[in-house]
């Protein structure tokens, strides 16, 4: 049975910090998206990640290498940063930004 639009926001809501945290934790994760150009997408579901909750409640996140040009955050791109604008698959409103720096 499908479950709602309004509850697989809240799920996407309520996960998507863990999730992205769990994310840039992940060294051979952050590899792949490290290979990324600007703009390129990376889709994280079930099959790609073994995160509690995308498994759990089968949530997609949709990352996209930064920055992203249009949004209000845009700046040139840098390549010593790897900017990631997480969303939630079906859901743009529901967004989170992470910068990670090549050290």
């Amino acid at each position: 049975m499908a479950r709602s639009v309004r509850l697989q926001k809240k799920l996407h809501t309520r996960h998507l910090m863990e999730t992205a945290e769990e994310v840039v934790l992940d060294d051979s994760l952050v590899g792949k998206l490290w290979a990324l150009k600007q703009g390129d997408k990376f889709e994280l579901n079930s099959a790609s990640f073994s995160s509690g909750a995308v498994q759990k409640y089968r949530l997609e996140y949709v990352i996209t290498r930064g920055p992203v040009y249009g949004h209000w955050l845009y700046k040139k791109f840098d390549p010593e940063e790897l900017e990631l604008f997480f969303t939630a698959k079906d859901f743009d409103g529901i967004c989170h930004g992470w910068i990670l720096f090549d050290e």
